[in-house]
């Protein structure tokens, strides 16, 4: 079985600024396959050691959207959108030189806390590109709610770079990459 979620994994799984692009079509796998692999995104994502209640992550997935263990579930089309909820990392936040969120490191100039960007960080970004001073977030193509909840980087209450949304201001973010469900066979 996790042989199964791992192939399933690599076809339908990319990565995108951290917020994970999933074909629609894998709520049609098998069930077993299907949600050992839902399973596995939502542990990776939320940092979680257990896996979700299955009766909880059916209810997940039967709605195609909704949240479950700190992390968020969107659809737009033909793809799932999964990343961490805005609200479980809300309150997060560390030096720019630490690990944010259990997976999320930054580099960049100067001196910086890493936090969620939150609904005061888009409004900033917003209003900075109605500025023209650099693209507009939606340019991501990332639903919003799940660009909340990635990180940014302030300094003194205000946002000073956004690399994951179009504003790096020389700062780049780097996320822990994905565990394989299952190790590679012979």
């Amino acid at each position: 079985l996790e042989g199964a979620a791992q192939r399933a994994l690599e076809q339908h799984v990319t990565e995108d600024r951290g917020i994970l692009r999933i074909g629609a079509s894998a709520l049609d796998l098998p069930g077993e396959t299907r949600d050992r692999l839902f399973a596995h995104l939502l542990m990776q994502l939320g940092g979680s050691a257990y896996r979700p209640r299955l009766e909880d992550l059916q209810r997940l997935l039967a709605a195609g959207r909704g949240t479950l263990m700190g992390c968020l579930l969107r659809r737009r089309g033909e793809t799932l959108f999964l990343g961490r909820e805005a609200r479980a990392v809300a309150d997060l936040a560390c030096a720019a030189d630490r690990v944010w969120d259990r997976r999320w490191r930054a580099a960049g100039p100067g001196e910086a806390r890493i936090g969620a960007l939150g609904p005061a960080g888009l409004e900033q970004l917003s209003r900075q590109a109605r500025e023209g001073r650099h693209p507009h977030w939606r340019e991501t193509g990332i639903p919003e709610p799940l660009l909340q909840g990635l990180p940014g980087l302030w300094r003194e209450g205000r946002l000073v770079a956004a690399p994951l949304a179009l504003w790096p201001e020389g700062w780049s973010l780097s996320a822990r990459p994905l565990a394989a469900i299952a190790p590679p066979g012979p």
